[in-house]
């Protein structure tokens, strides 16, 4: 008796797939480098909604009895963004917290990190981005899944969707 793919199955074939006609065709992505606590992280443009200056603390008002990866909300335009500590997520120690960038990102809705440096907005061919895998973490909760190297440094890409998936958003 044939088993039935699970949707998860499904779906990592299809990316998979994906993946290999885009290095077959030679197609590029473009990602918005940040460095977080000295480790560099690529976030895709295509969830990328806006980057501005993060003036000072007050416009970040904080939420009681939420998570400490939860750093509050802020008013953007009469939107309400949450505003999460991406390092804390990521499970980088965060040693500074003199913040001076908010990045937004959308994709079932909008979420926000403060970053202190931002350092490029650039395209990269889909050859030279790698998949990796850590073994100690199961894959959906593997937030970063691809890398690529940028001035002789290894960037971890952010993987948007599975973040969204994650607990840290539900």
């Amino acid at each position: 008796m044939k088993k039935k793919n699970s949707v998860d199955d499904i779906m990592r074939e299809v990316n998979a797939k994906t993946k290999q006609k885009e290095r077959e065709v030679g197609i590029t992505k473009e990602f918005l480098i940040i460095d977080c606590q000295k480790k560099l992280i690529g976030i895709q443009i295509e969830y990328l909604r806006e980057v501005f200056d993060l003036k000072d603390d007050s416009a970040l008002s904080p939420i009681p009895f939420t998570p400490s990866y939860i750093l509050g909300v802020i008013n953007v335009r009469s939107e309400i963004i949450p505003v999460l500590s991406l390092s804390e997520i990521l499970g980088i120690e965060e040693t500074e917290f003199n913040f001076v960038n908010l990045v937004v990102i959308e994709h079932q809705f909008k979420i926000a990190f403060p970053v202190k440096i931002i350092l490029d907005l650039k395209a990269f061919d889909v050859k030279s981005i790698r998949t990796i895998k850590d073994v100690m973490v199961k894959e959906e909760d593997q937030l970063i899944s691809d890398e690529f190297e940028y001035n002789g440094r290894i960037v971890g890409s952010l993987d948007i969707q599975k973040l969204f998936l994650s607990d840290f958003i539900l």
